[in-house]
């Protein structure tokens, strides 16, 4: 049952970790009041992996600040002033 509501959702896969993870904690505080209680799996439903970060390079980095500097002329001299 607790499986099946936890897989309802459509939405994110972090969304049905997080509806696992309130079904887990709500069955360990049953555990208290009726030791018949099962445990349910801490890692069911992992969470999506972060993507490192992105690093640019010099040339990567040059050219951005010459877009910014397209987009909006004007702004990085007037920065200083």
């Amino acid at each position: 049952m607790a499986l099946d509501f936890a897989l309802s959702f459509v939405g994110a896969a972090n969304s049905r970790a997080t509806r696992h993870g309130m079904l887990r904690r709500f069955y360990e505080y049953l555990t208290v009041y009726d030791a018949r209680t099962e445990a349910l799996e801490r890692r069911a439903f992992p969470r999506r992996a972060i993507p490192p970060p992105r690093i640019l390079g010099d040339a990567e980095l040059a050219s951005l600040i010459d877009a910014c500097a397209r987009v909006s002329p004007g702004f990085l001299l007037g920065a200083g002033q």
